[in-house]
């Protein structure tokens, strides 16, 4: 006797890559993520439409990823931080690289500011958060010296989700951009610790 199946279509895109990877097939159910609502248009399924955190699981995260913690710390000027933290609109991959790139000034109230003026010249959230979500991340980015933003800038040279091992990065900065062992290993450090990049375990 054959087994139910769950058969998971991470991230589709477009109607065409739905349509490639669709198929029928007995005692198996179908479970798509997607952005893009437009997808599913054509499609006889149940729609989940996945909201946005509530404040306090915003709040949580946020402060996981700046201060090591779920909440705001008691030496931490709380409405400053939660103006940057209204700033992200509720949307956990801006909690969480917004976060983790003041993780290193939560003792300089300034850059705060900075970062909460920048995200307020933001434009207003469309449907799919994109544009405003890009332009809510650059803050991270300027944040970054000359030399990390290059090597930032490298990574746009996989595709997206794609995974590249540690070692071609490092050769990559070391022999292309010239820069020394030790100093490639501290930029790829300071990456990850800025929640730029994300290091998968299953290939260290």
């Amino acid at each position: 006797m054959s087994s139910n199946r769950l058969l998971v279509l991470d991230d589709v895109w477009s109607k065409a890559n739905l349509e490639n990877l669709s198929f029928d097939a007995k005692r198996c159910r179908t479970l798509i993520t997607t952005r893009q609502a437009s997808t599913l248009e054509t499609h006889n399924t149940h729609i989940y439409t996945l909201g946005l955190l509530s404040e306090n699981n915003a709040q949580r995260l946020f402060c996981y990823w700046s201060f090591g913690q779920d909440s705001i710390p008691d030496w931490a000027e709380e409405t400053l931080v939660n103006e940057v933290i209204s700033e992200c609109k509720c949307l956990p991959l801006a909690l969480k690289v917004i976060g983790g790139s003041l993780s290193n000034a939560v003792w300089f109230p300034l850059a705060w500011r900075n970062a909460r003026d920048k995200l307020r010249e933001a434009e207003i959230l469309g449907e799919y958060h994109k544009n405003a979500l890009q332009r809510r991340l650059q803050t991270s980015i300027d944040a970054l010296d000359l030399k990390l933003q290059e090597c930032f800038l490298d990574l746009g040279a996989y595709p997206e989700d794609s995974r590249c091992s540690v070692d071609t990065l490092l050769d990559i900065w070391v022999y292309v951009r010239g820069m020394e062992w030790m100093d490639a290993v501290l930029a790829l450090a300071e990456l990850g610790s800025r929640c730029l990049l994300d290091f998968d375990k299953k290939l260290q």
